[in-house]
């Protein structure tokens, strides 16, 4: 009774996704090895540090215990496993395919989780340069520049132009330190407290305004979309429900309204690729890799085989903004920190120059 209290709790809270990959491995792992579903969760829940998981595991227990099935179980907490997931697990349970199923997602979401960290990785390093520029240009504006502002006040010359602009910003960042200072606070604070998925559905707009960024974005979601749709085929879907619950999953919109448009050209009579081949939007690969898995029989094989290729592609993109952000960022710093020095040392250089 008292976990059940806990888990309503934690109920609105998120599993990261280390830990729900850790959890498919596990259960993926103990079902290979035939240990009963009970027992398996009975282990799952001993073993667990984290109060969230543990609690839910605990639930999970609770409902097979009761009679219901995985798929079920985990159906009644949406906000920790999605229907893309809860769905396969039945197809599973009916094919007799379980362990093959969570095995497929266990690596699936390992596949996400590598995909997530070489991303964060990529901009990590320059939002901490940048965050440091800003902390240091700041702390320079408040504390130093009014300093300067001190010396020169009585200064005979004209000050530069320049040098009266630092100062005014200086003047208004002291003015309003607090309020500023508060609206850093709130905005770092939030970070932490929206749900990550709300927050993405935020800033999606802003980041796909930017050509560069819409088309990673997209490749990414592609990369997505052609694993969904393995998962799902092989698992033993026809390829129009597959369609349909690939759509649902991928998180991109414009990409879910092309494939629910191929879906509809495949129940008219089109096969895969040529509905595909209709999408200028989708690239060649996928296109004539899915010709050769309708032909041969190997749709998910060929379909894994552009995962494959295109998390390559991902990669390298990845290293080359991160290759690039790095002098670029260096150059913003020295032309902020740079431009202080400079405008604070023009009026003693002006004034050097009058004797």
């Amino acid at each position: 009774m008292k976990n059940l209290k806990l888990f309503y709790f934690f109920q609105n809270k998120k599993i990261a996704l280390l830990d729900i990959t850790i959890f498919f491995r596990q259960l993926s792992a103990m079902t290979t090895a035939a240990i009963p579903i009970i027992k398996t969760f009975d282990i799952l829940e001993k073993s667990q540090e984290k109060n969230t998981l543990r609690i839910l595991i605990y639930s999970i227990k609770r409902e097979l215990f009761a009679g219901k099935n995985l798929s079920e179980a985990l159906m009644n907490h949406p906000n920790f496993f999605n229907s893309f997931t809860c769905h396969l697990i039945k197809i599973g349970e009916s094919t007799g395919k379980i362990d093959t199923i969570l095995q497929s997602l266990a690596q699936y979401y390992e596949s996400k989780l590598i995909l997530k960290k070489k991303i964060h990785q990529a901009i990590f390093y320059p939002c901490i340069i940048l965050l440091a520029a800003f902390l240091i240009t700041f702390a320079m504006l408040f504390f130093v520049i009014p300093k300067f502002a001190e010396l020169f006040q009585d200064m005979p010359n004209k000050l530069p132009f320049i040098t009266l602009i630092i100062f005014k910003i200086s003047s208004f960042i002291r003015d309003y330190a607090g309020l500023m200072l508060t609206a850093f606070i709130c905005l770092l604070t939030s970070f932490f407290f929206i749900p990550s998925q709300k927050l993405w559905l935020f800033l999606m707009p802003l980041f796909t305004k930017l050509p560069i960024i819409q088309q990673f974005l997209f490749k990414v979601s592609l990369t997505f979309f052609a694993r969904h749709l393995s998962l799902t085929f092989s698992s033993g879907l026809p390829i129009t429900e597959a369609l349909s619950l690939t759509a649902k999953a991928v998180g991109n919109p414009y990409l879910s309204d092309i494939i629910y448009k191929i879906r509809t050209k495949i129940v008219s009579g089109m096969t895969l690729h040529h509905a595909m081949s209709m999408h200028h939007e989708l690239p060649p690969l996928l296109i004539q890799l899915a010709q050769v898995g309708e032909e041969s029989g190997k749709l998910e094989q060929m379909l894994d085989k552009f995962v494959y290729f295109n998390e390559t592609e991902i990669q390298t993109i990845i290293s080359y903004l991160s290759n690039l952000l790095e002098p670029l960022i260096m150059l913003v710093l020295g032309v902020l920190i740079g431009g202080l020095v400079i405008g604070m040392y023009l009026p003693i250089f002006k004034l050097g120059n009058t004797f």
